[in-house]
C-alpha cells in the first residue's frame, strides 16, 4: 500500500526522483495521474479475480480532483462574420453550399450537437417548421424552437431537396451527401 502512495506522489512530483535526485520530467496533470491510477487499479482487480494477489492495495485510494475547464467559445465579432457568410451562402443555387450553410446556421441558432444534426429527418420538424424534435445525449428527446429566419431557410432547403430530386431511394434525412444518403459525423 505504501508503494501505491509513493507511486502517486512520484507521478505528481516533477522535482525529485524516488532517490532524491532532480529530474527533468514535467509534472503530470491530475487527469493523467487519474488515468495511471485507474489503469493500475484495473490491473489489481484482474489479479484479485485470478487470485494472484490477496489484498486490495487500492482500498481507500481516491482519484485526484480535476479542475473543470470552461468551454471555449467563438468571439462575438468572429461569429458575426460567420453568420454573414452563412447568410450569403444561403442565397446560392448550389445545393451543397446551401446545405453546409444551413448546417452552420442550425448549430448556431438551435444549439444542437453534431450527432443530433446528422440524425435529423425531415419529419422531425413540426408541420409548420416552428419546432424540431431531436434525440440527444442519454437518448433524451427534446423539442427545440426554430426562429423565423432559420424556419424560412429550412423550408427553402427542403423544397430544394425535393425539387432537385436530391433525395433518392426515399431517404428521410435532412442533410444528404453527394450520393443522396444521410451525411456522417466525419
Amino acid at each position: 500500500k505504501e508503494d501505491v502512495r509513493e507511486y502517486i506522489m512520484w507521478l505528481s512530483d516533477a522535482k525529485r526522483e524516488k532517490d532524491g535526485r532532480p529530474t527533468n520530467r514535467a509534472r503530470l496533470g491530475e487527469a493523467s495521474i487519474n488515468r495511471a491510477i485507474s489503469s493500475i487499479r484495473s490491473l489489481y482487480k484482474y489479479m484479485r479475480r485470478e487470485a494472484l494477489v490477496e489484498h486490495d492495495v487500492f482500498a481507500g485510494v481516491n482519484a485526484l480532483r480535476t479542475q473543470q475547464r470552461l468551454p471555449k467559445y467563438v468571439a462575438e465579432e468572429d461569429m458575426v462574420k460567420v453568420v454573414e457568410r452563412v447568410l450569403n451562402q444561403l442565397e446560392s443555387e448550389e445545393y451543397f453550399e446551401r446545405r453546409d450553410a444551413l448546417m452552420v446556421l442550425m448549430f448556431y441558432a438551435c444549439g444542437i450537437r453534431l450527432a443530433e444534426l446528422v440524425a435529423i429527418d425531415v419529419d422531425h420538424f413540426s408541420d409548420d417548421y416552428r419546432s424540431l424534435r431531436v434525440r440527444g445525449k442519454g437518448d433524451k428527446e427534446r423539442q427545440i424552437p426554430i426562429v423565423q429566419r432559420v424556419r424560412v431557410e429550412i423550408i427553402r432547403y427542403v423544397k430544394l431537396l425535393f425539387d432537385e430530386n436530391i433525395c433518392i431511394n426515399q431517404e428521410k434525412a435532412l442533410f444528404l451527401s453527394k450520393e443522396g444518403k444521410r451525411i456522417s459525423r466525419s
